[in-house]
């Protein structure tokens, strides 16, 4: 069973907009072969989300041979137009040296061309050859950049040093090996079983379509200064050579305002290159949170703002408590705890039973000791008196032996803090 690989892909959110489906913001970019050229300005077409990446990755690099024109001043296109100026590229592209058969010949293949920009909006099937970083089997929907003169390359190759894989690999298109792998996976021979195994971990383990030995061929075929589109991960991007780099343009909606933000250096396989500006000079920072369009998925990258505040935050110090502080501040802790409601009858009857018997243990302890305090009283209370000192009368009733009692028990708790320097509660 053949599988084609379709160009279509999940597009990642872009930031919110005026452009819609179909509608496309323009970002004007100073673009020329020397730096005294960097007052020309030309349009970059972004990509919103659900872009036609196919489509808006061969009109920037038409907009960037000056082969399609956009009126100065604009700010919006719709992909519409944008094929409507693709078609007027495509005349104009038409060689002069052509015979009149060839003139016949030419325009039919242009009208099949036509034909097919519908797909370039939602995207084009595509079948790699792992043979060479040109490679792709051709398709009717391919034709549009032959006949434009528009490069298309890919990075997706098998590493010549592995010699179980790259046999099976470098020979063949990704419909084969998806093919033979299926096939061949439930197969009585074992060769065929672990021709398939080696097939199914280099598809898995080259998930994102770019491998070192594709990265180094794409260096030594593309031309110094060639404009190009380069395909991986099911995604189109627009590709420039300059000064032996490699550089992607950045052509997500989220770099709109950012002229420092125009190209991205593919130096490796896991897109760790920087970000350039318009003059191709690094940029100085990155915005707050961008998203990189470059593999076909989503990246987040936002600036740890708040988290290297935070680290610049002096821990909050602790005091030190003593034993007797820490006591107090537990007994207040427990004072200002709130009454748990109770949830049933039960817990209710056992928790008031729990209150009255201990303010019954309570009031009995109290009365104890206040019998000792007055038993206490009441024996010493016949002594004689002398040395000059007036002579006490025993008290006439209960009551005064209470007050008496409590009396004592405050002055020797006075006693006690002024000797201690502390209070026995």
């Amino acid at each position: 069973m053949s599988e084609i690989m379709s160009s279509e892909k999940k597009e990642p959110k872009q930031s919110s907009g005026p452009a819609s489906d179909g509608v496309h913001q323009l970002k004007w970019i100073p673009w020329g072969s020397t730096e005294s050229d960097d007052n020309v300005f030309v349009p970059i077409v972004t990509q919103n989300e659900n872009g036609p990446c196919p489509l808006l990755a061969i009109c920037n690099v038409l907009i960037l041979r000056n082969l399609l024109v956009i009126p100065p001043g604009e700010t919006l296109i719709t992909s519409q137009r944008l094929m409507d100026l693709l078609g007027s590229c495509l005349f104009q592209c038409r060689p002069n040296d052509l015979s009149e058969t060839e003139v016949t010949n030419y325009e039919q293949n242009v009208g099949d061309a036509i034909s097919v920009f519908p797909r370039l909006l939602t995207g084009l099937d595509i079948n790699v050859k792992f043979n060479s970083v040109s490679g792709f089997e051709f398709t009717q929907e391919l034709s549009i950049f032959d006949l434009l003169s528009v490069p298309l390359y890919h990075g997706w190759l098998p590493e010549p040093s592995d010699q179980q894989s790259y046999p099976l690999v470098s020979s063949s298109t990704y419909n084969q090996l998806v093919e033979q792998a299926i096939n061949d996976r439930s197969s009585d021979d074992s060769a065929k079983v672990n021709a398939a195994i080696v097939i199914t971990d280099f598809l898995e383990s080259t998930a994102s379509q770019l491998t070192y030995h594709g990265l180094c061929e794409l260096n030594r075929v593309v031309s110094e200064g060639e404009l190009c589109v380069f395909f991986r991960n099911n995604h189109f991007n627009t590709m420039l050579k300059r000064n032996n780099e490699l550089l992607l343009l950045v052509t997500d909606f989220g770099f709109l305002n950012e002229l420092g933000h125009v190209w991205h250096v593919l130096s490796d396989i896991d897109d760790s290159g920087s970000f350039l500006d318009s003059n191709f000079k690094p940029s100085s920072n990155l915005p707050q949170t961008v998203t990189q369009r470059f593999t076909g998925e989503e990246i987040d990258v936002p600036m740890e703002v708040e988290e290297r505040e935070t680290e610049k935050k002096e821990e909050p110090k602790v005091p030190e408590y003593t034993a007797d502080t820490q006591i107090a501040m537990d007994l207040m802790s427990e004072e200002e705890q709130p009454i748990q409601p109770v949830d049933s009858p039960t817990e209710a009857s056992i928790a008031t039973r729990q209150l009255l018997a201990d303010e019954e243990l309570a009031m009995r302890l109290h009365q104890e000791e206040l019998s000792r305090e007055i038993e206490a009283f009441g024996g010493g209370g016949g002594g004689g008196g002398g040395g000059g000192e007036a002579s006490h009368h025993p008290p006439s009733s209960k009551e005064e032996y209470e007050q008496i009692a409590l009396r004592e028990r405050r002055e020797r708790r006075r006693t006690s803090k002024q000797d201690n320097g502390c209070s026995i509660l």
